[in-house]
């Protein structure tokens, strides 16, 4: 990460002195916040601020930044200032929102609270290289959400409980390999290997994760004898203390879909209005959901992936206790 010292020096004329916040400052503080920032503080403009620098890999939030550094900093008494080295547009217009301080240096600083606002050219978000399978995430929040069962299992028996061929399987596995998201053990016969702790797995992988909708569609009638989940706001209710929305969302795999299309099974299919709302999803969601959601669900996970793009605070809230029932205090066990 740039330093943001001498980028303050460079934007806003002042040289600052940084003090690491260490113990016995941080023992008030929850064991996940201090894993996820290094602290230190100054004199800026005359008062006393703590600088909370993200580290490498973690992703929160707007909310989630927001809940943490307000902590912070009714435990300590001092604002709070967030550091970041990279900020897509959509989360950078959500932290402004809410009003968090941040800096990225050599793009922006927003101060609200010393009612500062300095953004210079603006620079996108650069993802990691590579890209993540829609097969290899499902291993992915299989593993987060059923425990350990999966890496007991040759690649050739997991493939059979996740529904994929063996060779689909084994692609799967070469693509987190590639992006260090898992190894594999076994000459014979392999076996997947993940990190044991799950926030670190779903943290690690954050920046490759991304919606399982592959598209979506209207209708005004179900085709009979086909397992449809709910989704969207139908399924936040389960896992959250959101109500459920008036449009009932439902999902599908995309096999499913084109089987059911190609025979004309979609009464009054369109892109924009009806009784349903389908989403079909680019890997099958019965599997992930399957001893998890007791109300007929899509998995809370993957829930919280096809909701990344909301605006809506209601919906933001509700991924973030999503996030704290099933990463934070979730065993998969």
């Amino acid at each position: 990460m740039e330093n943001f010292r001498e980028y303050l020096k460079e934007v806003l004329g002042v040289s600052i002195t940084l003090i690491p916040v260490n113990k016995p400052e941080t023992d008030r503080l929850p064991f996940y916040i201090k894993e996820s920032f290094r602290f230190s503080k100054a004199e800026l403009f005359n008062q006393s601020v703590i600088f909370a620098e993200s580290l490498p890999d973690l992703a929160f939030t707007s909310l989630q930044y927001g809940k943490m550094l307000e902590l912070v900093k009714n435990i300590n008494g001092k604002e709070v200032i967030l550091v970041l080295d990279q900020l897509s547009s959509l989360e950078r217009k959500r932290l402004i929102q809410r009003r968090i301080n941040f800096i990225v240096p050599g793009t922006q600083l927003f101060l609200p609270s010393l009612l500062i606002d300095l953004q210079e050219k603006y620079k996108p978000k650069q993802e990691k290289s590579g890209k993540l399978l829609p097969s290899a995430q499902f291993i992915i929040l299989y593993r987060i959400l059923h425990g350990e069962i999966m890496e007991t299992l040759p690649l050739k028996a997991l493939a059979k409980k996740l529904g994929y061929t063996p060779m689909g399987i084994s692609k799967s596995v070469e693509n987190l390999k590639k992006l260090n998201l898992c190894t594999t053990e076994g000459t014979k016969e392999k076996y997947i290997r993940f990190n044991k702790n799950i926030q670190t797995i779903w943290h690690t992988a954050q920046s490759f994760l991304s919606s399982p909708v592959l598209k979506k569609i209207f209708a005004d009638e179900l085709p009979a004898n086909n397992l449809l989940l709910k989704s969207n706001e139908s399924a936040l209710p389960e896992y959250t203390d959101m109500a459920e929305a008036g449009q009932v969302y439902l999902a599908m795999e995309k096999g499913d879909y084109y089987a059911l299309q190609k025979k004309g099974r979609l009464k009054n299919e369109n892109e924009s209005e009806g009784i349903y709302c389908i989403e079909v999803w680019k890997y099958d969601p019965a599997i992930l959901a399957n001893g998890i959601s007791k109300e007929g669900n899509v998995d809370p996970l993957s829930l919280f992936l096809s909701l990344k793009e909301t605006m809506d605070e209601r919906i933001e809230s509700a991924r973030e206790q999503i996030i704290e029932n099933y990463i934070v205090k979730w065993s998969g066990e």
